[in-house]
């Protein structure tokens, strides 16, 4: 059965495909514009054209592929294609692809025409886990992640896991940063499972992590308490994001400053939410096997810093934290001092 939460409804498998067709003919649809980059051009877009009815027609937007299409310029290039392909508030955009490609679609179709409908087919398995669920749209700004974007539900997402034989390795442990997360602010038992790095149970992973963050969603969909809880390892990890990709775009994937983040704010925990330190060691020994640590240097810290003072979570001049108490038990705003921020930093550093 396909999980819905009062939100949007999420399709999995090979029922995404089988309903496809279903879902564009229920809203009379005669036409899509598909949002893709250069890889799910080649890779994806074939397999949804073939199970797209023949009688639609399909018109493509291609962005280049990576973090730096996420921004203001790539959204105005959708809009102009759109104007110029005299789409309509009442046709669909689809966006297949990414957390890029979710994200960006998504805010590219909210805005134009004070909002279009569309539908996600994420590609990657962030995407599908985290990128494409819950409603947050957005591009990047100054090197800011997730600066500028809008609370906006997709009419449907698609979820079929196939697509993630196009990704190599590094990929998948990208998303599997949010997956780790979902259990650790969620569930001991499903932390017992993914910390395992098991990719033969894949499938199950992905719709377990749906539910749990859809679970949350649906009980505060705008974030202005529960939801922030799934923001354990972003405030460090956003942080870290921006500052390498302002030296180079696509150096640090997601997922890798995610994993950092969760370690840092872990060890922040020990000291504001009384996380136990062999719970910390456990948490940052799992995250050590899947994921190599970032490299920076000390004179480094302040800037990442000053990077945090952008979160979305802090009030006014305080860093604010989701955090754990223990695995399973999250807590949604923590004030944390930058003295003690840095302090988790340099201990990162070391390793």
């Amino acid at each position: 059965m396909d999980f819905q939460a009062n939100l949007s409804p999420v399709f999995f498998e090979d029922q995404s495909l089988s309903t496809w067709n279903f879902w564009i003919h229920d809203r009379k649809l005669n036409r899509l514009f598909i949002l893709v980059d250069e890889n799910t051009y080649t890779h994806c877009l074939p397999i949804v054209k073939q199970v797209t009815s023949s009688e639609i027609t399909i018109h493509e937007i291609i962005v280049p592929a990576g973090e730096t299409s996420k921004s203001l310029e790539f959204a105005n290039y959708i809009w102009k294609q759109l104007i110029a392909l005299n789409a309509t508030r009442s046709d669909c955009l689809v966006n297949l692809g990414g957390g890029m490609i979710t994200d960006l679609g998504g805010f590219a179709a909210s805005l134009y025409k004070r909002g279009m409908r569309f539908v996600h087919f994420p590609t990657t398995l962030l995407a599908q886990v985290d990128a494409s669920i819950g409603g947050k749209t957005g591009v990047d700004f100054e090197y800011i992640k997730n600066m500028l974007g809008t609370w906006s539900q997709p009419d449907a997402i698609f979820i079929y896991s196939d697509f993630l034989n196009t990704l190599d390795e590094r990929q998948i442990k990208n998303g599997w940063a949010e997956m780790l997360k979902h259990a650790l602010i969620s569930s001991s038992n499903y932390w017992q499972e993914v910390k395992q790095f098991d990719l033969k149970n894949i499938s199950h992973f992905i719709r377990r992590s749906v539910e749990i963050k859809m679970d949350v969603v649906s009980q505060d969909p705008f974030e202005n308490n529960l939801r922030k809880v799934l923001n354990f390892g972003h405030t460090v990890g956003h942080a870290l994001e921006a500052f390498f990709m302002k030296k180079s775009p696509d150096m640090v994937c997601h997922g890798e400053a995610i994993a950092a983040g969760m370690i840092c704010e872990a060890l922040i925990a020990t000291r504001c939410c009384g996380l136990p330190m062999d719970v910390y060691y456990e948490i940052e020994n799992v995250l050590d096997e899947i994921y190599v640590r970032l490299s920076f240097s000390e004179t480094a810290i302040p800037e990442i810093l000053e990077y945090m003072m952008q979160d979305k979570k802090n009030n006014q001049s305080e860093i604010r934290m989701a955090l754990i108490a223990s695995i399973g038990k999250a807590l949604p705003e923590v004030p944390v001092k930058k003295d003690l921020i840095a302090h988790s930093l340099q201990m990162y550093l070391k390793g």
